[in-house]
């Protein structure tokens, strides 16, 4: 399975957090599923071995959330106040 380029995606996400978006509603805006469905259109396209299941836009969207936690881009301050910068 190839690598995907996330940077796009990541951008997005950030820009939506920066701009005050905090819960994952509001931080899956137009923009950020734009490029969300670009990687799902790739990623679902590919038909090499190991490959045999579909990955929603969305989940792009989820996993790159914690991804960026994950490198210490964005903090997850609870279920009252959301993702935040870093």
């Amino acid at each position: 399975m190839k690598k995907h380029d996330y940077t796009a995606l990541d951008c997005e996400i950030l820009k939506a957090i920066e701009s005050g978006k905090r819960f994952y509603g509001d931080i899956a805006c137009a923009e950020v599923m734009k490029e969300a469905k670009k990687l799902e259109a790739s990623r679902n396209g590919d038909l090499s071995p190991g490959h045999f299941f579909f990955k929603p836009g969305w989940r792009f969207v989820d996993s790159r959330l914690q991804a960026l936690r994950k490198s210490g881009k964005i903090e997850w301050h609870g279920p009252k106040n959301g993702w935040r910068p870093a």
